[in-house]
């Protein structure tokens, strides 16, 4: 069930009170607390904002809760058990209740853009299932511009569907080509991807493949569900730097002190896509953002990205065709100093160079 689901927890007791406890186990409690029953029954205001709490502090976006309330003058219990997954926001009033068959772990539209040989992913939970994978493509031949289309299959693994487990909609563009140039029997560096389709039951991912992102900045954020996102801005970058500082004065001389800079970035977009406009506000709600940094080959994917801080930002939705989407985040790196904009070439010509005197 989702966390929005969750509402108070009532149980009801012959006790004057009673040693509520919530955790994944016995042995995992969360939550432990002696409460006096009213009118023989027991509540625990704000049961959703508690499990939401832990899950946050803990990073997860899924969870097994088990709640046992002692129900008598013996050792008998009354426990109850669910699998909970994290979503920040209300419900609305046609939720129908087969939400995970048919969303997939974004609040926004299932179609993401990217740039040009590059990788997504999405995610989806799938609750006893295993429903047949299909993945659709769209490309060019970049040699005569011919556009054809085709689809994969892929097999569902195991024999028995899980009953909850993630499912990434994961798109690694190196790999897809390299799929494409065997089914079409076309040459890898001639195949220029624009689409790609995965479909899973009910629910659907498309990526689009964006040229007009090839200099955008790259972020990575927790959403509504406590998982990880990424999404792709272009637009113009502002770096400011701004340094506040006081001054004594002595008898023979001035001097600085409490000396400190700080540095932000500001980036604003115009007429950007409503899905994209909608991920970016989710972005900027996010408390935990990273900006991907691009460093030497050697070194992991995983230190690319680097933790920052939207201190500011404004993004204003529009359904008028005379009016664009707008985007302005100012943000700055959770590091206090600079990074050291360093040129670590160690050649400055692609081919060993020889120099020859005559």
């Amino acid at each position: 069930m989702l966390l929005s689901q969750l509402n108070d927890l009532i149980a009801t007791t012959d006790q004057s009170s009673a040693l509520v406890e919530v955790g994944e186990s016995e042995e995992d409690v969360i939550f432990s607390q002696r409460l006096y029953a009213s009118g023989g029954r027991i509540t625990l205001h704000d049961f959703r904002g508690l499990v939401e709490a832990m899950m946050g502090d803990m990073r997860i976006m899924q969870l097994y809760v088990a709640v046992t309330v002692p129900s008598g003058t013996t050792t008998d219990t009354v426990a109850a058990s669910t699998i909970v997954v994290y979503c920040s926001r209300d419900l609305p009033l046609s939720y129908s209740g087969n939400f995970f068959q048919r969303q997939l772990l974004v609040p926004t539209a299932d179609i993401v853009r990217l740039p040009p040989g590059a990788d997504g992913h999405v995610l989806a939970m799938l609750v006893g299932e295993m429903p047949n994978r299909r993945t659709a493509y769209v490309a060019r031949l970049r040699s005569s511009g011919r556009i054809f289309h085709g689809e994969l299959s892929t097999e569902p693994e195991g024999s028995e569907p899980p009953a909850w487990d993630l499912f990434d909609y994961s798109v690694e563009s190196a790999n897809l080509v390299t799929a494409i140039s065997e089914r079409e029997g076309a040459p890898a560096a001639d195949i220029e991807v624009l689409s790609v389709t995965r479909n899973l039951g009910e629910r659907s991912a498309t990526f689009v493949f964006d040229e007009s992102l090839g200099s955008a900045r790259r972020f990575r954020f927790r959403n509504i569900f406590n998982c990880y996102e990424e999404i792709w801005l272009p637009g113009v970058v502002t770096e400011n730097t701004k340094v506040s500082r006081s001054t004594a004065r002595t008898y023979s001389r001035s001097f600085f002190y409490n000396h400190r800079p700080d540095f932000s970035t500001q980036l604003t977009t115009d007429g950007i896509p409503r899905m994209d406009a909608e991920r970016a506000a989710q972005l900027c709600e996010s408390t935990d953002v990273w900006i991907w940094q691009e460093s030497h080959p050697e070194v992991s994917s995983a230190s690319c990205w680097q933790p920052i801080l939207i201190t500011d930002f404004k993004c204003e939705l529009s359904d008028s065709d005379e009016q664009l989407n707008t985007l302005k985040i100012t943000w700055q790196h959770a590091a206090n100093r600079r990074l050291l904009d360093a040129q670590d070439d160690h050649d400055i010509f692609d081919s060993t160079f020889t120099p020859e005197f005559r």
